[in-house]
């Protein structure tokens, strides 16, 4: 069993970075790292490589920054984001961010799913919902202004 360079234990959730050789990480180290920059170096060890990942086969988890979780979802993420590539293994830095900044609407997504709706559907949803956030924010934002104009209400 190998380490993660990253976080010096065994890697759980096994994905591998494009340079030569292979670098292996776990997956939650490489979603750790994207979150904190917002895109997807180079090979964390060599600098070498791409902005992609392959990944392997994952522990059975349905923890938010797992594995299991990304896979399920990227059907939703590239119907979402207008991708037509077929290669399930290899990842983009695009697909890894817009599974970052949107975990909220694809928590909404997986009980869709699991519940028989179809990627498309999902999708149309998932823009709904972020509409609908948008509005309830501003319209929260008004009404607060709205009460501390009228302190009575």
């Amino acid at each position: 069993m190998e380490n993660c360079s990253i976080c010096h234990n065994v890697i759980i959730d096994k994905v591998f970075m494009t340079c030569m050789p292979r670098h292996e990480f776990c997956f939650s180290c490489i979603i750790k790292s994207v979150e904190a920059t917002n895109q997807l170096k180079s090979c964390p060890l060599c600098r070498g490589g791409d902005k992609y990942i392959m990944i392997d086969n994952c522990v059975e988890s349905m923890d938010e920054n797992s594995l299991c979780m990304f896979k399920k979802m990227i059907p939703i993420l590239r119907e979402s984001l207008k991708i037509k590539e077929t290669n399930s293994c290899l990842i983009s830095e695009k697909l890894l961010v817009h599974f970052i900044r949107n975990k909220k609407q694809l928590k909404s997504a997986r009980i869709l799913l699991d519940n028989g709706l179809k990627p498309t559907d999902v999708v149309d949803m998932i823009k709904w919902n972020e509409d609908i956030d948008n509005f309830m924010n501003s319209l929260g934002t008004t009404i607060f202004r709205e009460i501390g104009r009228y302190p009575f209400i």
